[in-house]
């Protein structure tokens, strides 16, 4: 995958986020391996060559790129996702997962 994609520019690898980048605005690249849909929220697990992250959508955030896009994209998996938002921590998983949570997206055109 590209270091780049659909206007995004990745700024770190799936496996490079830690404890130091909780807070910070990050664009991770990579592909979608499992995606839960628990009706408020969509959780995908992002992978890369690296590790895994887990990243939260809310679907208004799907709804509103489909309009502007004309289009009925849904990540599926094996779909490459270049996705920016803010890295966080579940609550009570301090250093075992992180989430990004998605500001901003885009398809890769599948």
């Amino acid at each position: 995958m590209s270091e780049s994609l659909a206007g995004l520019r990745r700024t770190m690898m799936c496996g490079e986020v830690g404890l130091p980048q909780v807070g910070s605005e990050v664009v991770l690249m990579g592909w979608v391996q499992r995606r839960r849909d628990h009706g408020g929220l969509i959780f995908i697990d992002l992978r890369d060559r690296t590790g895994l992250v887990q990243i939260v959508f809310d679907p208004a955030q799907i709804d509103e790129f489909n309009s502007l896009n004309g289009t009925d994209y849904l990540p599926v998996p094996e779909s490459a996702l270049p996705s920016e938002g803010k890295i966080t921590i579940p609550k009570g998983e301090v250093g075992v997962t992180y989430n990004l949570h998605v500001s901003s997206f885009e398809s890769d055109g599948a």
